[in-house]
């Protein structure tokens, strides 16, 4: 039995009667989705307005049950050192973005002010942190996904539910994770 309450965003969700979560994401070729956890550790897919995933590109047919390597600049990133290795991965592979995370939805810009670009006299830009999945190519030409960017800041369940969600959605056969531990 599913009941419908008003959310504190001040949108209409479908609440089961157990404890739960919403996780906005698109469904592939159609309209966004919210897939609600279930207790059978799955997730129930229904329409929704509300997105959080922007899937950009299909996977390369090359990309069967692919390697996920997720990296997450800020507190669990000691000395950069996540962050160095997917730098490293970027600047020496071959890559192309798969989908993206809204962040104004996700990132605090407050607390993670993006880097302004100064020209001589004036602001010519700014360096917006973003959330991104991306197909990268290994040395040899394997395909593995990359997810990083800045660690979110704002509804974390939604975003932990969207990453499951791809990670379905993609067949992804193992996750790898980058963290450089502070202690």
């Amino acid at each position: 039995q599913v009941s419908t309450a008003h959310s504190p965003r001040g949108r209409w969700e479908h609440q089961p009667p157990y404890p739960a979560f919403a996780v906005s994401v698109p469904i592939r070729l159609g309209p966004p989705a919210t897939a609600h956890w279930s207790q059978q550790g799955g997730f129930d897919v229904s329409p929704s307005r509300d997105r959080l995933i922007t899937l950009v590109e299909d996977l390369s047919p090359a990309a069967v049950n692919p390697v996920l390597v997720h990296s997450f600049s800020g507190f669990m990133d000691a000395g950069s050192s996540a962050q160095l290795a997917v730098n490293h991965l970027l600047d020496n592979c071959d890559e192309r973005i798969v989908a993206t995370f809204d962040s104004d939805e996700l990132i605090d810009y407050r607390a993670r002010r993006p880097k302004m670009i100064f020209d001589r006299n004036r602001f010519i830009n700014a360096d917006m942190p973003r959330i991104t999945l991306r197909e990268v190519l290994d040395d040899r030409g394997t395909p593995f996904l990359l997810l990083s960017g800045p660690e979110p800041d704002y509804r974390w369940n939604e975003f932990l539910g969207s990453v499951r969600w791809l990670v379905r959605e993609l067949n992804v056969g193992l996750s790898v994770g980058l963290v450089g531990i502070p202690w």
